[in-house]
């Protein structure tokens, strides 16, 4: 049986984190109720963020600068996140 793409693919033959994203949120929708959703995007920020600056830590090997750099954000703001989301000791 021919596998079916139901994604284009980067020129690595990666999906594109939009894609990974899509397919991730649409699992979640997949059985819930719309009308008994509520205030979902702040959920889905949080939900998304952490594990976003959870890889970037572990793949700087916890260099806050180039996690920085990596995601675009100040890096007071890196440190705040990893604060909020309790991914290191202080």
């Amino acid at each position: 049986m021919e596998k079916i793409e139901l994604f284009d693919r980067d020129s690595n033959g990666e999906l594109t984190l939009s894609q990974c994203v899509d397919i991730a949120v649409r699992g979640y929708l997949r059985n819930r109720n719309i009308n008994e959703i509520s205030g979902i995007y702040d959920q889905f920020i949080s939900e998304v963020e952490k594990p976003f600056i959870k890889a970037l830590l572990e793949k700087s090997r916890y260099n806050q600068s180039l996690v920085s750099r990596a995601s675009g954000l100040f890096r007071h703001t890196v440190r705040e996140r990893i604060k909020k989301y309790e991914l290191m000791e202080y």
